[in-house]
């Protein structure tokens, strides 16, 4: 008479192979998750400066503009002089010397965070 089959109570190679590949693969999606979670993250952090630095051009600019009207000025002194061509791209506040503020012609590079953003301010009538 044959014996009955013994179930064996110890892992096969196979098995533990398969059990590792499912834990490798489970590792290597959850780094996954993570990483493109952190290059969203920086993505989104540079874009709400990028924003911050735009309202800042618009809040300059705007501030110049009713310091003129106030002040019964040409509206578009310390604006580039005469009424701006839409072509003429301003960039960041300097003194003139009569120590009022104006914006001067060109791009503005600002760096923040090691990040590099360009901001160049149009004004059209």
């Amino acid at each position: 008479m044959k014996k009955p089959f013994k179930l064996s109570k110890s892992f096969t190679i196979i098995e533990v192979l398969i059990g590792a590949v499912i834990l490798a693969l489970v590792g290597v999606g959850a780094i996954a998750v993570e990483k493109e979670y952190m290059q969203s993250s920086s993505y989104n952090k540079q874009k709400l400066q990028a924003v911050g630095l735009a309202q800042e051009g618009l809040n300059l600019t705007r501030s110049i503009f009713d310091t003129n009207v106030i002040a019964g000025a040409d509206v578009w002194t310390g604006l580039g002089g005469d009424a701006p061509s839409p072509s003429q791209s301003y960039n960041k506040l300097v003194k003139d010397a009569n120590g009022k503020w104006q914006l001067a012609p060109g791009e503005e590079t600002i760096t923040l965070n090691g990040v590099e953003f360009k901001r160049k301010i149009f004004i059209e009538e």
